[in-house]
């Protein structure tokens, strides 16, 4: 299944940080998919914190 745009959670108006937050849980769910372990979606989170 197709995840719900991001338009569709929060809306065009919202602040950008709702939307970091958005792509944030899109590339846990991401890491998750691509292996069970807690630590590499943690990783995902940290590498997109650190890039910001």
């Amino acid at each position: 299944t197709k995840p719900p745009s991001k338009e569709a959670i929060f809306g065009n108006s919202d602040p950008p940080a709702r939307h970091l937050k958005y792509v944030i849980c899109l590339a846990s769910s991401v890491a998750s998919s691509e292996s069970p372990s807690m630590k590499k979606v943690a990783e995902y989170k940290n590498n997109i914190l650190n890039y910001l």
